[in-house]
């Protein structure tokens, strides 16, 4: 291993799906029951389907994003049972935020005051200018939420604020 010859100048901040500060917070509970199970990744936006919580939806039924990875149990992959995942089999019972200051993965740069937006088949964050009327093709809004804090180049983590 190679002496290291440069310094870290930003500290990691949290782990997607995990409070980033204190404030007001609205967590419910629900049954995981996505179409494709692969699709229950913590700080995703998941919709009421009938008696469960699904991956994606619409804004109408928009039940939260999957918070609190740490309070689960690891449950691998299909290789190794003991793999770190932050993906969730369907059947158990998570929480989802609808208020609070999150962090979240994103997979495109995204800067501080964008509305948030989901896709409505896997639930995965995006961005969209503050004033945007129209989510785009096969997205929904997060309601009431926008990017608070860190602006990134690519993809990562940025923070959310929700305030339903």
């Amino acid at each position: 291993m190679a002496f290291p010859s440069t310094v870290n100048k930003v500290l990691a901040f949290g782990i997607p799906g995990e409070f980033y500060a204190d404030g007001p917070k609205h967590v419910r509970s629900g049954i995981l029951q996505s179409t494709d199970a692969k699709n229950n990744v913590f700080g995703r936006a998941f919709s009421q389907s009938g008696d469960c919580i699904a991956a994606g939806g619409s804004e109408e039924y928009f039940a939260g994003i999957l918070v609190n990875p740490k309070s689960q149990p690891m449950y691998g992959d299909a290789t190794n049972p003991l793999s770190a995942s932050m993906t969730l089999p369907n059947g158990l019972n998570a929480e989802f935020c609808s208020m609070g200051i999150l962090v979240v993965n994103f997979a495109s740069a995204v800067a501080i005051g964008q509305k948030v937006v989901f896709d409505t088949t896997t639930g995965e964050l995006s961005t969209v200018a503050p004033a945007a009327t129209s989510a785009g093709t096969g997205k929904a809004f997060v309601p009431n939420c926008k990017v608070t804090h860190f602006t990134t180049s690519g993809s990562g983590p940025a923070v959310i604020t929700l305030t339903n």
